[in-house]
């Protein structure tokens, strides 16, 4: 892995940690209810291919509603899951699970003729472009970090 490579993970890490440096269980399942929601405008862009065949579109749709009700469940704190008790053996299956999700993410975007670093590096960028004047994040009632004022969408048509 190249140091430009390196840095933009660590980026998104350092990012992560000024947004939530002390973790509370409503972050824990604020993130990943945010996790969620950004799996299912996935699905949701699926949807938006031709030539999905019936059974595939059916399942897409359903997908979509369930992880929706999924995301704001989790950005409520509705779930019900005590975030700073999970045993240590399915804190172990959930990295495995968040590490595949990297590693899939990446492969899915590169099978497609993705420049993957480039647009990470770009959302990276967008992303602190969020944090108010001030350079903190902004928060809505759930805990999810906001667009501040100097926002910058990320433009990923480069990368496609």
């Amino acid at each position: 892995m190249s140091a430009s490579e390196t840095n933009v993970v660590l980026s998104i890490l350092k990012w992560v940690s000024k947004a939530r440096p002390q973790p509370t269980d409503v972050d824990r399942s604020t993130q990943l209810g945010v996790h969620f929601e950004e799996v299912t405008e996935m699905a949701d862009a699926m949807l938006l291919i031709p030539g999905l065949t019936d059974e595939a579109e059916r399942d897409l749709i359903a997908f979509v509603s369930a992880g929706q009700t999924l995301s704001t469940s989790l950005k409520k704190g509705l779930t019900g899951i005590d975030f700073s008790n999970i045993a240590e053996d399915i804190r172990v299956e959930l990295l495995d699970s968040l590490c595949d999700q990297i590693v899939t993410a990446l492969g899915s975007g590169f099978t497609q003729n993705m420049d993957m670093l480039g647009a990470l590096a770009e959302v990276d960028q967008s992303n602190w472009s969020k944090f108010g004047e001030d350079g903190e994040p902004i928060f809505n009632e759930d805990r999810k970090v906001i667009k501040g004022p100097n926002y910058r969408k990320a433009v990923l048509d480069p990368f496609v």
